[in-house]
């Protein structure tokens, strides 16, 4: 029985962090009961190094409909940066990833929910805002800053939460990249990335989010 047909609306599924492992993907469209053609996926960055097989993960990407976020690994992939953990692959990943860019972003929105590799910080809105701004003008001024202010390490490629600079906290915020973070989907855990069935996404309908997590069987809204 189709699970997008139990639920009868349409929302928006958001995962990230596969690292050349496309079950990872798979495994939140089989939880998830995902309909390419009602709802709306989009995985935020991190397609390579690590994991075997970034061109499988694009391939699958690309048949879901999935609106592509940059990570950190991927634009050290396609600029040839050194960063680490970092894996070398068959030219036809680059050139895959190549013929994917122009329709890549680094931000994008959910209604009033921000979406990006690794989410946004005081220290790095600081740099464009005096006050309070809402998502969609976020998203906006990111897609159109530079890769240089990007791949700073408080910029939305790299930024970790911390007690010194903390997510802004008047914009919801859905990220991937650090681990266990509350409304991070980044589905590494202690163990590995816990067999084939490993899966940690979030779930945005009628403007809730929840995190669905294989590892603790969690709901979190």
């Amino acid at each position: 029985m189709d699970v997008s047909t139990l639920r009868g609306k349409m929302c928006t599924i958001i995962c990230s962090d596969c690292h050349g492992r496309p079950e990872l993907i798979q495994n939140v469209i089989d939880d998830s009961g995902y309909d390419k053609n009602a709802d709306r996926l989009i995985f935020a960055g991190d397609i390579f190094d690590i994991g075997p097989d970034p061109s499988a993960c694009m391939q699958l990407l690309l048949r879901l409909n999935a609106e592509v976020l940059w990570g950190n690994h991927d634009v050290a992939a396609y600029f040839g940066l050194r960063i680490s953990p970092q894996s070398r692959y068959d030219d036809s990943a680059y050139e895959q990833l190549r013929k994917m860019s122009p329709s890549m972003k680094a931000a994008t929105t959910v209604n009033d929910i921000l979406i990006t590799h690794a989410g946004v910080g005081e220290i790095f809105y600081s740099k464009f805002f005096d006050c309070e701004v809402g998502a969609k003008k976020i998203q906006n001024c990111i897609n159109s800053t530079t890769w240089e202010i990007l791949w700073d390490n408080c910029g939305p490629l790299w930024y970790r939460p911390n007690a010194y600079d903390r997510l802004i906290p008047f914009v919801r915020q859905v990220f991937g990249h650090t681990p266990r973070k509350e409304y991070s989907v980044d589905p590494w855990i202690p163990e590995g990335y816990n067999s084939m069935n490993r899966y940690r996404y979030a779930v945005v309908e009628d403007g809730k989010i929840e995190i669905r997590d294989s590892k603790s069987n969690e709901r979190k809204s």
